[in-house]
């Protein structure tokens, strides 16, 4: 379960603690192969961000950098089937994040990476870490119109490595967030986005005993955010749809952001 923290404008310099609390329900697996397709699966997150954006500057674009930490609690109900872990899932850094500003357009990349140091059984079912390196390169970019408008996009690509505990290798990965607002005033942005998710490359090795595994699905809902000074808080609202190898259900996300 990613966190909803990701920016798609770097902010003026400084640091910066975000905090997500999230939690996703979710009633199916899609899946026609598998023994069993109602579930009653969920995971309940928090995640840290601490994010610095410094006053230098890099081809013309401002840096930055960030670290994410994350405990997650997961239940899996499923025929007479009952699984729960809870733990501290892997840690993400990212050393490098670039943005460029031009009027009311704002875009840039970096690159994420996911260190395996997060709580893993390899014959447990469900663990909080993957146990695994993974870099995700991303790009972003907004269009926004003070008092009108905002459109923003992130675009990301997992390239992950193998997990030798299972002798598993997930295929590589692309999925995009969106969001569409409207800014009422200089506080409050009001509007609906959510992801899209698709695996490019068939899971590997000894461990795939489903074959390809090949997984996809897409989100949408309404998300509010509100300004209070140098603190702010958002609620999102989301719901899948067309999934396959994954489970379908709902994401809520509640994201404060405070300036240091």
């Amino acid at each position: 379960m990613r966190d909803a923290a990701d920016a798609v404008v770097l902010p003026p310099p400084g640091t910066y603690l975000l905090n997500s609390v999230g939690h996703y329900q979710a009633a199916s697996f899609k899946n026609p192969g598998l023994l069993f397709q109602d579930i009653d699966f969920s995971i309940t997150s928090e995640s840290v961000r601490v994010v610095h954006i410094t006053e230098k500057r890099l081809l013309g674009a401002r840096y930055g950098n960030y670290v994410v930490a994350a405990f997650l609690d997961m239940n899996l109900r499923a025929a007479n089937l009952h699984l729960h872990k809870a733990g501290f899932a892997d840690l993400v850094v990212a050393p490098a994040i670039l943005g460029w500003d031009r009027a009311s357009f704002h875009g840039g990349g970096g690159i994420d990476i996911n260190l395996p140091s997060g709580k893993y059984q390899s014959s447990d079912f469900l663990n909080p870490g993957r146990h695994y390196y993974a870099f995700t390169p991303f790009l972003f970019a907004t269009l926004f119109a003070q008092g009108g408008p905002e459109l923003s996009a992130k675009v990301m690509f997992d390239i992950n490595s193998k997990n030798d505990a299972s002798d598993y290798r997930s295929g590589n990965e692309l999925h995009a967030d969106y969001a569409a607002g409207w800014h009422f005033g200089q506080k409050l942005i009001a509007g609906a986005g959510g992801y899209y998710y698709r695996q490019m490359t068939p899971d590997k090795g000894s461990g795939a005993r489903f074959g390809d595994f090949k997984g996809r699905v897409a989100s949408a809902g309404p998300y509010l955010s509100y300004k209070f000074g140098s603190f702010s808080l958002t609620i999102k609202v989301q719901h899948e749809m067309g999934a396959r190898n994954r489970s379908e259900g709902d994401k809520y996300w509640l994201k404060t952001v405070m300036v240091f």
